[in-house]
This record gives structure tokens, sequence and C-alpha cells, in this order.
């Protein structure tokens, strides 16, 4: 990627599928697989047991507790699957595919280099999306870059009045859809 030439990232992101949420009720009343019940007892049940106090989820002891609760539950629905491991991996948001990840894009970065230095086959053009599962699909194809883009295009034009302050600024950047704002802050050094 080349910068303010390709598209970047943030030009790419509505390519990407939007974010699984389960909502709380199905959590509450109807939980359907083990991540489920590991969910009631993370979000519903530790505010119960433990209140205001936040728990923190590297505590082994805590992993422990939700994993029984979570055990608990899954029996009361006839759900199978929930073990230590995958409870771990629902509370802190683990997604256990790291190393078999870093292995395809070295693999990939390897077979580029070879394909570049032995002129041996068309190499890459701008990006590369591995779809494994059976085997491997791994098409290429150029990401656009969006004009519009926040990142890499012309930038967000605001306005705003010359005696307005900063706070009044900010408060109007975090309004702004377009900028995908949280929490704005300014830091000067």
């Amino acid at each position: 990627m080349y910068p303010c030439v390709s598209g970047c990232f943030e030009c790419t992101l509505n390519l990407f599928p939007p974010q699984q949420a389960v909502p709380l009720c199905t959590i509450a009343e109807t939980p359907r697989n083990a991540a489920h019940c590991v969910l009631y007892a993370h979000l519903i049940e530790a505010p119960k047991e433990f209140g205001e106090e936040k728990m923190d989820k590297d505590d082994t002891s805590y992993q422990q507790w939700v994993y029984e609760k979570a055990d608990a539950r899954a029996r009361q629905f006839s759900i199978s699957g929930v073990t230590l491991m995958q409870t771990q991996g629902v509370i802190k948001n683990i997604i256990p595919a790291i190393a078999s990840t870093n292995a395809i894009v070295a693999a990939a970065c390897a077979n580029e280099v070879f394909k570049v230095l032995t002129n041996s086959s068309a190499y890459l053009n701008n990006n590369l999306m591995y779809i494994g599962g059976q085997g491997v699909y791994a098409p290429t194809f150029k990401y656009e870059r969006n004009p519009e883009c926040i990142v890499c295009g012309a930038g967000v034009v605001m306005e705003v009045a010359a005696a307005a302050t900063l706070t009044a600024l900010m408060e109007l950047m975090n309004a702004d859809t377009r900028l995908r704002l949280r929490a704005p802050s300014i830091r000067c050094q």
C-alpha cells in the first residue's frame, strides 16, 4: 500500500462483516451454545456476585468461577462444550488463530519474494485474501482508494465560529458521524 496512492486499510472496512453481538435477552433467556453460557456467567452472574468490583479477566480464580457457573448453566439447558479454555477465550475475547495466521502470512511473503526474484509467476499487485477451510483459496484483487476516506482522502472540512472553544470543537468532532470518534482528545507537548 502506498500512502495517498492505493487504498488504505480504512478504505477497506466496508468489506468486512460487522462484528456479531449477542443480545443480552438471548444470553439471559435462551442460550444456544457454550459461549452464551460463559457470557451469562461473566456479564450477568458476576455483577450479582461481586457487585461493583471490577473483576480481572486474567485472574485464574475468577476464570474458574466463571467456568463453574457457565458449566452449571450449560447443564441446565443441555448444552455441551463449556471448557476452561473456552471460558478464558470468551471472557478475554481471544481469537485462537494467531500462530496459524502468522504462519500463513510468512508463507505468503516467502512465496512473493520467490516469485519476484525468479520471475516465475505474476506477483501480488495489492492484496491477498486467504480463505482456508477445506483447502486453500487465495484470490488477489486490488483495493481501490476511496476518495472520501477520512484517513487517506482529502480530509473532512469542519466549520466552527472563531470564538468557539476547544471543548466546543471536540464536541462537534464527536458528533460528526463521518469521523467515527468515540472520545476525541487533544494533546500538546
